[in-house]
């Protein structure tokens, strides 16, 4: 009993860190072949983008000093995330 309150918070604070990325307001769309739609704009994060490569959203950051331009689909320069703490993410 004493362990079940500890491990309640533990899923707890798991679920709430991966829920809140924005790309759960994100639908993938179709995936064609050859093109390559697979990044678009995270709603809640302009340093980050959302990666649909696998048909589902997955969260993904800009490397520092950039941030997600929608009307290129990467990530460019600029101060706005200057203060993000970059990991290092690969493209699935």
């Amino acid at each position: 009993m004493k362990l079940l309150l500890p491990l309640v918070i533990l899923v707890v604070i798991a679920a709430s860190a991966y829920a809140n990325d924005g790309c759960h307001k994100v639908t993938c769309p179709a995936q064609v072949e050859g093109a390559k739609n697979w990044a678009h704009a995270n709603p809640d994060d302009p340093c980050s983008f959302c990666c649909c490569r696998t048909g589902e959203p997955k969260h993904k950051l800009c490397p520092p000093n950039t941030e997600f331009d929608p009307s290129q689909s990467k990530c460019v320069d600029s101060n706005r995330c200057l203060n993000r703490k970059f990991l290092m993410q690969l493209h699935d």
